[in-house]
């Protein structure tokens, strides 16, 4: 999959690696909560129970305003990047696991299985590239914002489709590319059912067309936001 970080990464927010409060090392990627936590107060979840020990004191009959307390605090307000709950089986560089297994780089895995290089997934099987939240979705490469979509490319905000590439906003397609704001169709190029036979000979032009780039450039070139745009 490193070899082709470039094309996965294509709207997938990157982990990072940094040093903590603490000393240590940490994953985080700027998704959701770590955004908004300072660089020099995050932890790693190996250092949470260090972190627990640290304490602040008030004296007898103190009573701290507000701004001292704040000060105070300071010293023991760290923040943990990185969360594990239930089974975290074979996750490289993935900080927030929920019950995730044979999955890398991910900011937020929660019950997934042989993903890679996402932002955040739940209940997914062998999507990558997704750079926003995919749900009960499996087998999908750079797809972003689906529910319930499978054996897909370059999908964006779809519901209920299968075996599509580049399609935005559409429902219940199956066997489609090129389709926008379209629901119920099947077979379609450019939201117009064409039928089995013309469908796979497109088909076979546009996936032989998108191989050779990625052989060539690493890369496609364009994705399913930029398809319409003129440069």
């Amino acid at each position: 999959m490193d070899a082709h970080a470039r094309f996965l990464l294509n709207k997938v927010e990157e982990i990072k690696e940094a040093k903590t409060a603490l000393g240590g090392q940490a994953y985080y990627s700027n998704y959701f909560w770590s955004r908004n936590t300072p660089p020099t107060r995050r932890i790693g979840k190996h250092e949470t129970e260090e972190a627990g020990k640290l304490e602040i004191a008030l004296a007898e009959g103190e009573l701290p305003g507000f701004a001292a307390l704040k000060e105070k605090v300071q010293k023991i307000a760290l923040y943990t990047v990185e969360f594990d709950l239930g089974t975290r089986q074979n996750c490289g560089v993935t900080p927030v696991v929920y019950e995730a297994v044979d999955s890398y780089r991910i900011s937020d895995a929660t019950y997934a299985k042989k993903c890679g290089y996402c932002t955040h997934i739940q209940n997914c099987d062998s999507v990558f590239g997704s750079g926003i939240l995919m749900v009960d979705s499996s087998f999908c490469l750079r797809c972003n914002d689906c529910v319930k979509t499978t054996a897909s490319f370059e999908l964006d905000s779809c519901k209920s489709c299968h075996r599509c590439m580049f399609c935005h906003n559409c429902e219940n397609l199956s066997d489609s590319m090129f389709c926008f704001n379209a629901k119920n169709l099947k077979h379609a190029v450019g939201n117009v059912e064409v039928g089995r036979e013309e469908y796979a000979r497109i088909r076979h032009i546009v996936v032989n067309d998108i191989l050779q780039r990625l052989e060539r450039k690493g890369d496609v070139g364009f994705d399913v936001c930029s398809i319409g745009t003129k440069k």
